[in-house]
């Protein structure tokens, strides 16, 4: 292995490292997340995060849920669809993270306030 092959495994790991960081800035600060819990399509209800211990039950004709939040993060605790899978997904924190109940038409989803309409959504080349 010559210098300039390390100097360019380095320059490569470099490059990784800064790009990894730049990625995962999350640009929304915590106070603008909310969890949007959604029944048949339909929003049923907005809890602005961060709540410490605060369970949400849910109980309709399709089924019943706790969704449980704790700071920033949201997990369906209690559920009484056959599989359980909702369960199983486990806690989510970040904005466009998604829990989903399909026996009991249930939609969890951790979201951003809107960005101003003058904001750039995205760039195309």
């Amino acid at each position: 292995m010559t210098k300039y092959d390390k100097i360019l495994i380095g320059f490569l790991l470099c490059f990784s490292a800064v790009l990894f960081v730049i990625l995962n800035i999350n640009n929304v600060n915590s106070q603008d997340k909310y969890v949007s819990i959604q029944v048949n399509g339909k929003e049923i209800k907005q809890i602005t995060l961060p709540i410490d211990h605060y369970d949400y039950k849910i109980d309709n004709k399709y089924g019943h849920n706790v969704v449980h939040i704790n700071g920033y993060s949201v997990a369906i605790t209690e559920s009484d669809c056959p599989d359980k899978l909702c369960m199983l997904k486990g806690k989510i924190d970040k904005p466009g993270d998604v829990i989903v109940c399909l026996p009991n038409k249930l939609v969890v989803e951790i979201k951003a306030n809107k960005q101003n309409k003058d904001d750039i959504d995205v760039v195309n080349y």
